[in-house]
């Protein structure tokens, strides 16, 4: 018995060897990925195998690559079809040296209809064909050795014939894509017996877990090109950055910058950190300039950050590989910053409006981008009668459905509901439809999301940005690519939220707002001059959908962008009796028109939902439900804003508004209503 203790002690040494080698890559890794930005960039992808020579590759080569493994095991290839588009979404690659094939030899995690070589070299196949696209140096691994005797996972042999069929058929991938192959298995095979862990085991000690990452960085160094991959980088993500100059007015603390003048608006700026510096930040200087205003992007992505600043320079965040994209409008004059707020003289009665005559829905909004915990929202909520809050999380901030549940939802069941994101970002992709409508089914059964979150189509196609040009192309919300999506929404009963367009004042040249006089308008949203097709184009698209899909529910954002043109909004909902609206932040058109908006509301009581967008606070609320109660005149919402009059709804009218039609359109806003008011009538 001795023996064999001993060898299980020294087994059970080199698992806690490789868990704790494995715990200091991770941190080693992150820490790394500060230090040596402007080195190259290797993905290993792979199994346990690969996870436990990753450390020895990334300490080998610390000073010519940054080295970093797929999140988890990448196990068997049908795990790689489901998780590759993530795996790879993290960073560009210079280097993707990439293995499948021990999970698909025993069987693991497979039905028994999926279990063959010929099934494994489809996969396999359509895999090479993703990883293409990356233009990354591609690196095949060959399979390490199977051991001889039944893996005690498993229980499984894998005789000599069956592991040579997945091995031919793995080979035949690699030369039908000409990809060079880094065998592994014969480099491993007679050394197994001394490298192994046991005769019924897979896995190597520490010793062959070293061999076999200096066999892996032999491979990978010859293909590195330090010194020239940032620059690379910057082109193959912006394609156009030949297109770029330095200008003698920008410049930067520590880095180089290099602009391109776009359209008559501003400039798209890139800044590469200093070679020596490892700065995260670098202050962006306009030599003169009153303001500095624009967005940092992110190239492929469509996350971006806005920025507005007094003065000629402006901290600006770095992406990880040391350089960042930018945009920058032409700077204001030092007298149009001059705020202007024409002041009310006219004194009115104000009728007090603590909490709304009835329970409230509001069915846009975006808790978890706030700072206001959840707890503490909901007490601010039942001051103003709030009942129920629908949130929409927004994938281009990198929220998840799940987020939204877990943190809301889960914990206050009958407060918060749950609207699911769908994550735009791999429009692209083949196969994108299916992957979002499976998702979309996953979220119904294991979150039961009332709906679809808001999806952003301001002319620039969802994801787009007026600012922010796309070599790929639009991709707009009646796009063939994402329909299927919208027709599974339609057969899940899921209402979608859609944000289409902007207010007409925001396609005004800067200086002709309707509201520019009392105050500096923001030209975060404005899209005069840009590339984004028209507002009525924009109308057109949305109806389009509409009418293919007359089962889908649309809930247009902010009164569906034709809060100026209550006529055709009208004729909107008379042709498509699946379009409703909510009112979120456009009391400022519909108070300045109060007659017809009231006849409007009267008239149209059974299509408009109430909703506010984002969070909001006490006053606010209290303000619009003053807005919609009362006939008050010249209601002040802000200082920057002119005033409005009252609504003074029926009471009939604004049951509807406020929680009967959102109930009628979802069951789970209106199971969270009877648990909270059970003697509540729904109109």
């Amino acid at each position: 018995m001795l023996p064999f203790c001993a060898t299980l002690i020294g087994e059970m040494k080199n698992i806690i060897f490789g868990i704790l080698t494995l715990i200091s890559f991770n941190l080693f890794a992150e820490n790394d990925a500060a230090i040596n930005k402007k080195l190259p960039r290797v993905l290993l992808i792979g199994d346990s195998i690969s996870k436990g020579y990753t450390p020895y590759v990334v300490e080998m080569m610390k000073d010519e690559a940054l080295v970093i493994h797929n999140k988890g095991n990448a196990g068997p290839a049908m795990r790689g079809l489901e998780n590759i588009d993530e795996w790879l979404a993290v960073d560009q690659w210079d280097v993707i040296h990439f293995n499948w094939g021990l999970h698909d030899m025993y069987l693991w995690n497979y039905k028994e209809d999926e279990r063959s070589p010929a099934a494994y070299e489809k996969r396999l196949d359509t895999l090479v064909q993703r990883l293409k696209k990356t233009g990354a140096k591609l690196i095949w691994a060959t399979t390490t050795p199977a051991c001889p005797e039944a893996e005690q996972k498993c229980k499984v042999v894998v005789d000599p014939a069956t592991e040579k069929k997945y091995l031919e058929a793995a080979v035949r991938v690699m030369k039908k894509h000409k990809i060079q192959v880094n065998d592994l298995h014969a480099f491993m095979a007679p050394k197994w017996k001394s490298y192994s862990i046991a005769e019924n085991n897979v896995h190597y000690s520490q010793n062959g877990s070293k061999k076999l990452a200096e066999q892996v960085a032999k491979i990978i160094k010859p293909h590195l090109k330090p010194g020239s991959s940032i620059e690379a980088d910057i082109s193959r993500r912006l394609g156009n950055y030949g297109e770029y100059s330095k200008l003698e007015n920008f410049f930067a603390d520590k880095g180089t910058v290099k602009v391109k003048p776009f359209k008559d608006l501003g400039w798209h700026i890139v800044i590469i950190s200093d070679k020596d510096s490892n700065a995260e930040k670098v202050a962006l200087t306009m030599k003169g300039a009153p303001s500095m205003e624009g967005y940092t992007f992110s190239p492929e992505l469509p996350k971006y950050d806005y920025w507005r600043k007094a003065g000629d320079s402006v901290e600006l965040d770095l992406m990880p590989e040391g350089w960042g994209w930018y945009f920058m409008r032409k700077p204001l004059s030092a007298s149009s910053l001059e705020r202007r707020d024409p002041k009310q003289l006219i004194v009115t009665p104000e009728t007090v409006i603590n909490k709304a005559r009835f329970p409230v829905v509001d069915v846009h909004t975006h808790v978890l981008l706030s700072d206001t915990t959840p707890t503490d929202y909901l007490k601010l909520l039942d001051e103003a009668g709030v009942a129920v809050l629908v949130d929409s999380p927004l994938a281009t901030f990198g929220q998840r459905t799940e987020d939204a549940y877990q943190q809301l939802e889960k914990l206050f069941p009958n407060r918060y509901i749950t609207f699911g994101t769908i994550d735009f970002s791999n429009r692209y992709q083949d196969g994108f439809a299916g992957k979002a409508i499976n998702k979309l089914e996953a979220d119904v059964k294991t979150m039961r999301i009332a709906g679809v979150g808001e999806t952003h189509d301001k002319g620039a196609g969802v994801y787009g940005h007026a600012l922010r040009p796309d070599a790929r192309g639009k991709v707009h919300v009646n796009d063939k690519r994402i329909m299927p999506v919208w027709r599974a929404a339609a057969r899940l009963k899921l209402p979608v939220l859609f944000h289409i367009s902007e207010p007409i004042g925001n396609y005004a040249p800067c200086g002709e707002h309707p509201y520019e006089r009392w105050g500096n308008v923001s030209r975060k949203y404005n899209l005069h001059g840009t590339s984004v097709i028209s507002r009525d184009e924009m109308m057109l698209r949305r109806n389009s959908l509409m009418k293919e899909i007359p089962e889908l529910v649309i809930i247009g954002a902010h009164m569906g962008s034709l809060e100026d043109d209550l006529q055709r909004l009208g004729e909107t909902f008379d042709k498509y009796p699946n379009f409703y609206v909510e009112i979120g932040q456009r009391h400022i058109t519909l108070g300045r028109q109060p007659n017809l908006a009231r006849k409007f509301f009267i008239q149209y009581q059974d299509r408009i939902l109430f909703g506010q967008d984002g969070i909001q606070t006490l006053a606010t609320y209290r303000n619009h439900f003053r807005f919609l109660e009362t006939d008050d005149d010249l209601i002040s919402f802000s200082s920057r804003r002119p005033p409005v009059y009252g609504l003074k709804l029926p009471d009939e009218v604004l049951r509807k508004v406020y929680y009967g039609n959102a109930a009628k359109l979802m069951p789970q806003v209106k199971k969270a209503l009877q648990n909270q008011y059970p003697d509540l009538e729904f109109p």
